[in-house]
């Protein structure tokens, strides 16, 4: 039923933007190149967003799953499953409420539905959640494969919104476009670190989880200290002391839980506490890397 709701709301917006005609130009269409950049640089960090609910979504199945907070987890994962498709329409047909747009690029049209056709398996699996505080193993596994092709599909969408708003960003270095991308997937990272730790100790496929984890981890340390010291000709030192000092503060949370991972990598058995530390700390991560792309965002619009 779920599935055949949020495929209604795709139609829907499907339909909607084909028939109705707006009386003013849609803003990346033809529009200043002040609020055609601000256009360019939401649509991909709401697109690039995708990528980190969809390892939210799976880790939060995880921890209903160990049964720990299952009550409050299953509400979460329930909500940011609707704030994934929500957005989806949003980058569809518009949303004067946040400044975005209707998409009128059939490159782009298309990659949306191609994103939606995961994330609506995902959705419906996650149903379950909706009446009880319980998940399987088995929908556990579904749920964690079905996260890599979100991952995928909604990449392939923000790169292709990135083409499409080309002129906007064209005045925008191109190294800068790359850093605000980085920055972004960096939350992805940390939620996927998390996902990855929680299935290891609910003992749903352990060596490709341990694997995945390490990778995961150096990942994210290597371009966490990239973006604080920068990179010679690569990334570029943060371009002003409020950014900085973000990516401070992402650092001191990060350590700490960086060490807990690595016992994990090394195999020692992580207790629920420290699990549910390092859900809330790799949170704060994700939150404040949040922080650091908006600060990235406007620094490129001045």
């Amino acid at each position: 039923m779920k599935r055949l709701f949020y495929t209604a709301i795709l139609a829907f917006a499907t339909i909607f933007s084909a028939t109705f005609t707006f009386q003013s130009t849609p803003l990346h269409a033809e529009s200043t190149p002040e609020n055609a950049l601000e256009q360019a640089l939401l649509a991909i960090d709401f697109a690039g967003r995708q990528r980190m609910f969809a390892q939210r979504m799976a880790g939060l199945s995880c921890l209903v799953h160990m049964d720990i907070e299952a009550e409050a987890n299953s509400a979460e994962a329930v909500g940011i499953r609707d704030r994934f498709a929500l957005t989806l329409v949003d980058l569809r047909m518009g949303n004067a409420d946040i400044g975005l747009s209707r998409e009128i690029n059939p490159k782009v049209l298309e990659s949306i539905n191609t994103a939606a056709e995961p994330f609506e398996q995902i959705s419906e699996l996650l149903s379950v959640l909706e009446s009880q505080n319980f998940m399987s193993v088995q929908r556990l596994q579904a749920i964690s494969v079905l996260t890599n092709s979100v991952f995928t599909t909604s990449d392939q969408l923000t790169s292709q919104i990135q083409a499409a708003r080309n002129q906007a960003l064209q005045d925008l270095p191109l190294i800068t476009a790359m850093i605000i991308n980085i920055s972004g997937r960096q939350r992805m990272l940390a939620e996927k670190a998390f996902k990855e730790l929680c299935l290891i100790q609910a003992g749903v496929d352990i060596d490709i989880n341990l694997e995945n984890l390490a990778a995961t981890i150096t990942i994210f340390d290597n371009t966490m200290t990239a973006l604080i010291n920068g990179m010679p000709g690569l990334i570029p030192a943060p371009p002003n002391e409020e950014i900085k000092s973000k990516l401070l503060e992402v650092q001191a949370i990060w350590l700490p839980a960086k060490d807990l991972l690595d016992q994990a990598i090394d195999g020692e058995k992580i207790e629920t506490t420290e699990l549910h530390f390092l859900s809330g700390e790799l949170e704060t991560v994700r939150i404040l890397m949040n922080q650091a792309v908006k600060l990235y965002e406007e620094a490129a619009e001045d």
